[in-house]
């Protein structure tokens, strides 16, 4: 696994997004604050993550067991569609656990899609045959250290996989296991979405966004003076070959603000955050991708209520390059208003192009 910065062109890498659905409550208050650690197998030689970490069994609180490849299992997830099929290893890992990286945590959320992304070479099959495992803890320090994992962390589950398996599914859902190392329903399944991406200069371009908010009236008020405001930006799901677009409504996030405090009577320019983000990171491996933006308000124990959203595709936004007006969606008729999209396209390999998004022109109804 690599960053995206290191990947070189003329290559063909996958990316993996991990998400979790249905995941156990760990916290009394509130919700679980969930993130994960993810790991690939080593077996035969002995290997190291570049830190001089080598990750035995005992440490990924759960065991692997050896049964036949024919052994498959099928999981539902309550009130979603079943997801395909989930094959079990056949080789027991003798050398143990590299650590791979981490993603980010989403506080209150028992059904996360991370934005972190892990990227993995695909040129041989022995690149190919990637066993790994995703190990779900829900935050309870104030920040994510590994050596703090068994103490400051409450662990939720487990699960192992094979990202080949990934790659051939449009979504993969796989069950947890508890602390014992047993396939537990009550803590939840991992989710995980891995996409083909052949590197070219095209897809290293770098786009510079600016998202921004701002209004011409007063909002509603409520107990508090101030509410809480961000933003996510995704892109959908590339669906499997002979898949129409149109059968296919999953999304995952590209990138997530943090929440701003505005008071409800103050009509002054937001702006959340400035991010450069790669063309591959940002739409995949197609500038027709379709890309979704959402404003939510922020809520208690997860609870977020998306005020409106826009959708569209780097190429909608090249065929009126400048300026472009999109309505805001919005359910139940909460909100009026407009996303107003400036652009400044380069075709140059390596250079940068802006992308300004500004919510604007908002009347709560």
């Amino acid at each position: 696994m690599v960053e995206c910065e290191t990947l070189k062109t003329g290559e063909e890498w996958v990316e993996l997004t991990i998400g979790g659905r249905s995941l156990k409550n760990m916290d009394f208050w509130t919700r679980s604050d969930p993130f994960v650690v993810l790991f690939r197998a080593v077996g035969g030689e002995e290997e190291e993550d570049g830190m001089g970490r080598v990750y035995s069994m005992d440490s990924s609180r759960s065991s692997l067991v050896s049964v036949s490849s024919e052994d498959m299992m099928q999981q539902k997830v309550s009130g979603q569609r079943i997801f395909p099929w989930v094959r079990k290893r056949n080789v027991e890992v003798q050398q143990g656990w590299i650590r791979v990286g981490q993603t980010e945590t989403i506080w209150d959320n028992l059904d996360p899609m991370f934005m972190k992304k892990f990227y993995f070479r695909w040129e041989t099959q022995e690149e190919r045959e990637v066993w790994l495992q995703a190990r779900f803890y829900d935050q309870d320090a104030e920040t994510v250290e590994e050596q703090q994992l068994s103490g400051s962390h409450d662990f939720i589950g487990s699960c192992e996989f094979f990202l080949q398996d990934v790659v051939s599914a449009t979504g993969l859902a796989v069950p947890l296991k508890n602390n014992r190392g047993i396939e537990d329903a009550r803590c939840g399944f991992g989710y995980f979405v891995a996409e083909k991406m052949p590197m070219t200069c095209e897809l290293s371009q770098v786009y510079d966004i600016d998202i921004r908010f701002s209004r011409d009236c007063n909002m509603p008020t409520k107990r508090k003076e101030c509410q809480r405001y961000f933003v996510v930006l995704s892109r959908r799901i590339k669906p499997l070959t002979g898949t129409a677009q149109t059968d296919l409504d999953e999304w995952i996030p590209v990138y997530r603000t943090g929440a701003r405090d505005v008071s409800h009577t103050s009509q002054e320019l937001i702006r959340f955050q400035q991010i450069s983000l790669t063309a591959m990171a940002l739409y995949g491996d197609h500038e027709d991708r379709p890309l979704k933006i959402q404003l939510f308000c922020l809520g208690r124990k997860g609870n977020h209520l998306e005020l409106g959203r826009v959708n569209f595709s780097i190429t909608t936004l090249r065929e009126e390059e400048n300026r472009n007006r999109f309505e805001l969606y919005c359910q139940g008729d909460l909100l009026k208003g407009s996303l107003i999209v400036n652009t400044a396209f380069s075709r140059l390999p390596g250079a940068s192009n802006s992308l300004v998004l500004h919510f604007a022109d908002l009347l709560w109804s």
